[in-house]
């Protein structure tokens, strides 16, 4: 009696195209979706909340600098030139800037979550940014 279901089962299972896994989950098969009007392939729409925390794990996984060292120099050169016409700087002097760039930012968004935090908010704002550079005494931009 037993064969016989799971007989009738994996025939089944055969004529739909999945099959049933012994954990009682099913497996979908991994053909494309295909729309029945226009008969064609269609890619299917990955969820945006799991893209964005597989974006998050990655940059959370990296050691390296998450500014780009050709925008950042061009903008150090255009801000330089303004103040000094003409003036160079030697490669350590980008990379220390942007590193005390780097540095100065992240202590930014941690001031300002935990001014978020603190007043009762799950995401910063820009009164959070005003109060965490009050708080320490910059301009507030």
């Amino acid at each position: 009696m037993k064969r016989e279901k799971k007989r009738k089962k994996d025939i089944a299972a055969a004529a739909t195209g999945s099959d049933d896994d012994d954990d009682g989950t099913v497996s979908t098969p991994t053909t494309p979706v295909v729309d029945m009007c226009s008969k064609r392939t269609m890619r299917r729409r990955k969820n945006p909340k799991v893209v964005a925390r597989r974006e998050m794990r990655k940059m959370q996984r990296q050691t390296g600098s998450n500014i780009q060292k050709a925008s950042f120099k061009r903008l150090v050169r255009e801000i330089a030139n303004e103040y000094a016409p003409g003036v160079k700087f030697e490669k350590a002097v980008y990379d220390l800037l942007r590193r005390d760039l780097e540095c100065y930012l992240f202590d930014v968004c941690v001031g300002a979550n935990l001014c978020a935090r603190t007043g009762g908010c799950v995401t910063v704002g820009k009164k959070h940014l005003q109060v965490q550079q009050y708080i320490n005494g910059h301009r507030a931009a």
